[in-house]
């Protein structure tokens, strides 16, 4: 009985100090924005908005997904995604020479490139089939000469009132220039026309999320150059500037980040050129392979003895991410942020997202950023929390201590 009691009075200890600790814990945090979920998808996403740039740490390390009972939910930040794209080549031919040895008949073709001087290359045959019923075993050779032949492999090609079979597979990227057909024991006389050499394949292009958004800006004339500054206020990761001016004109900029006086992130040249004969145009300014978030942003524009452009508008496009956690379209979410000594969690999901970006997924709202409203206790009743934590350690550790001294005498 003493053991239970002892055990009970211990278990209610740790209840009573370590929900203390979680508390302060999640104190560091400075915003939050309520997640509002919709639809029966396993996951659910959403994009980061300017204002969370705006007060979350760099990298998004700080970022929390919270359910109702206060439970930390998985997440991982998705920062584009990957078009696959089917191709496929089709390579015309010409008929070299038809025979016969024996039953199996043969034809050579020769195959024409798209342009002249250049290579071709496929992995399959098509044929154009008769109107009649069959079933033929054929094998292909192919050669870069119409006269050396290397034996490339055996298949069949069929036709029947239902279905039929008319392509042929001829390796990876094959780039023989003539193939030779052998129809195999055909003394109907079978016969394939119209060869086409196909080249199928694949390919995948990786495309980041991205916003456009026009930014107010100053400029000033110093000597021969137009001065432009804005603000990058929200921390947004630019990945091109948009200059919209008026008038055929060809100037060199530099771009500043955080130090106007430094060495410039960008240099190069403007220029709008709307001729009779030639309609050319290059205002914008390309960052995609070196993005910044600094701010001010600082371009020079030097315009010789020229007039100063006559600047319209900016626009910047910059990078956004996607958020994608598993949840419930019933169930209340927060999204934390604004803790800059915070680390980047680590969670399994992560591992995962190649299969779980094929998965549909529900696309969540944020809520009205809010600020963490927290009330500090007086310093006297803070040390009374601590103080009363103590003394139930210490009661809890004499009793331990009691029971075992008690344990021992009846021994």
């Amino acid at each position: 009985m003493m053991i239970a009691r002892c055990s009970l009075l211990v278990i209610l200890t740790w209840m009573f100090v370590m929900p203390v600790f979680a508390a302060e814990n999640m104190n560091a945090w400075n915003y939050f924005a309520p997640i509002y979920c919709e639809g029966n998808n396993q996951y659910k996403t959403f994009f980061v908005t300017e204002d969370i740039y705006e007060h979350a740490s760099p990298g998004l390390a700080d970022l929390r997904i919270v359910d109702e009972q206060g439970e930390y939910i998985p997440f991982y930040i998705q920062h584009g995604f990957s078009i696959v794209r089917e191709n496929k080549i089709i390579y015309k031919s010409e008929v070299v020479e038809r025979f016969k040895k024996n039953n199996d008949s043969y034809i050579d073709v020769q195959i024409i490139p798209l342009k002249n001087n250049t290579d071709v290359s496929g992995n399959s045959l098509i044929f154009e089939l008769p109107k009649e019923n069959f079933l033929k075993y054929i094998e292909i050779y192919g050669s870069n000469d119409g006269d050396k032949w290397s034996y490339i492999g055996r298949d069949y090609v069929f036709k029947t009132e239902e279905r039929e079979k008319k392509e042929v597979a001829v390796g990876h990227k094959s780039k023989y220039t003539y193939y030779r057909i052998v129809v195999l024991d055909n003394p109907e006389d079978i016969t394939l026309t119209n060869v086409n050499l196909s080249d199928q394949y694949t390919d995948s292009q990786w495309s980041s999320y991205f916003k456009m958004a026009q930014v107010n800006f100053d400029i000033k004339t110093d000597k021969t150059d137009s001065v432009i500054t804005f603000f990058n206020d929200k921390k947004l990761k630019i990945k091109q500037i948009v200059i919209e001016a008026e008038g055929n004109f060809q100037r060199n900029y530099k771009l500043y980040g955080d130090n106007p006086n430094g060495a410039p992130l960008k240099s190069g040249e403007l220029y709008n050129l709307q001729l009779e004969n030639v309609k050319i145009s290059g205002t914008n300014i390309d960052l995609s392979k070196t993005p910044t978030s600094a701010s001010p942003i600082t371009i020079k524009i030097d315009n010789r003895d020229d007039r100063p452009l006559d600047i319209k508008f900016i626009k910047i496009e910059y990078y956004i991410d996607k958020i994608v956690f598993p949840g419930s379209g019933n169930a209340s979410y927060r999204l934390h942020f604004g803790n800059d000594k915070a680390t980047k969690p680590k969670y399994e999901i992560e591992l995962q997202k190649t299969y779980i970006e094929k998965e549909r997924q529900d696309s969540s709202k944020l809520g009205i950023i809010e600020e963490e409203h927290r009330t500090l206790p007086p310093a006297s009743s803070l040390n009374i929390k601590y103080v009363f934590n103590g003394i139930i350690v210490i009661i809890s550790i004499f009793l331990i201590a009691l029971l075992v001294s008690r344990m021992n005498v009846k021994k």
